[in-house]
């Protein structure tokens, strides 16, 4: 009778261990996430926030500070999904087998705890996205709110830090022979394809895989360069356009108006702008406000107005609050 049961619990223990040797042999080995996955999972990724962003932004009123709204959209999404909450997997992630996982040397034995924890999840996002919508936004409010009067090329070139930032980054993802962007060094954290088991130590006994200077500092480098040159070739360029920005944030600090662009044509300098009045009439009134304040402080060239180019400025303002109210076109000859 002993025997017998000892003999069922040996067959039954056996069974047991060839199915899981079965089933291991079944598991999709762990890798690192090819390229091609990644920029798709994101694709998909930017598709839900954006879809979060619509629902939200009608939700408030326009504001200076409405750049938050998809920065925490941004923490929640991101900071939730690549964290140990959702088994470090978006819904992009998810769509292609994905996941993100931590690179910490005292996580690679402890299986049960391999996951961003929320926090570095969050850094995570901050490092990648959330930086780049911050450097983006901080620094216009700042110049608001000190009346800042400075070149053009400053006053933009936080633009170019961002630009050069987010080139950087994608370009030492392809150069790290991990995969691994400026955000997974530093956080410290790798994307994977498959399921983290603990048959998979070789992989993980090999995400301290560190590039050489030189193959880090050259997609870095480019990145500046190719940053500098798109910035560049966006910048401003003509005397009217570059005259009206230096004097935005002295408009923007004065008035409830927030210009948008700044173009010539025949008709003069176009400008076009946001103004926070519900009312036509009060609406026309703030333009010629901020008319009077340009045409006092303008510095243009001589030569700028001619037969071909009327003397005025030209206003295409409408109202962000109240959507019905159509765009105004409010016309402002400048003195002679």
């Amino acid at each position: 009778m002993d025997n017998t049961e000892s003999k069922n619990a040996d067959s039954t223990e056996a069974g047991s261990q060839h199915s899981n040797e079965s089933a291991g042999e079944h598991e999709e080995p762990l890798i690192t996430a090819p390229l091609p996955a990644r920029i798709l999972a994101a694709a998909i990724d930017y598709l839900v926030v954006s879809a979060l962003l619509f629902g939200s932004m009608h939700l408030v009123s326009y504001s200076d500070w409405q750049f938050l709204i998809p920065l925490f959209c941004g923490v929640l999404y991101f900071g939730a999904g690549n964290s140990e909450v959702t088994g470090g997997q978006t819904l992009g992630k998810k769509a292609f087998g994905l996941r993100v996982i931590s690179a910490c040397e005292e996580k690679r034995s402890d299986f049960s705890n391999i996951y961003l924890s929320l926090s570095q999840s969050i850094l995570r996002y901050f490092l990648s996205f959330g930086s780049l919508v911050l450097l983006a936004e901080i620094p216009p409010l700042l110049y608001r709110a000190s009346a800042s009067q400075l070149p053009s090329s400053v006053l933009e070139a936080h633009m170019f830090v961002a630009m050069a930032y987010f080139i950087a980054n994608a370009g030492f993802a392809v150069a790290h022979p991990l995969h691994k962007a400026i955000h997974d060094v530093f956080t410290p954290s790798l994307v994977v394809r498959g399921q983290p088991r603990e048959n998979h130590a070789l992989l993980l006994s090999g995400i301290s895989t560190k590039m050489s200077f030189i193959r880090g500092a050259i997609p870095i480098a480019l990145a500046v360069l190719l940053a500098f040159g798109l910035w560049r070739i966006g910048g401003v360029h003509s005397p009217a356009s570059a005259s009206v920005n230096e004097l935005r944030y002295q408009i923007e600090s004065r008035f409830p108006f927030r210009l948008l662009s700044v173009t010539e044509s025949k008709d003069g300098i176009e400008i076009q702008g946001l103004v926070f009045e519900n009312d036509k009439d009060a609406a026309e009134a703030l333009t010629l406000k901020v008319g009077d304040f340009l045409s006092s402080r303008l510095t243009l060239p001589p030569d700028f107005f001619g037969e071909d180019r009327a003397k005025q400025l030209v206003f295409s303002v409408f109202s962000p609050d109240d959507p019905s109210m159509s765009q105004q076109k409010i016309l402002y000859p400048l003195n002679e």
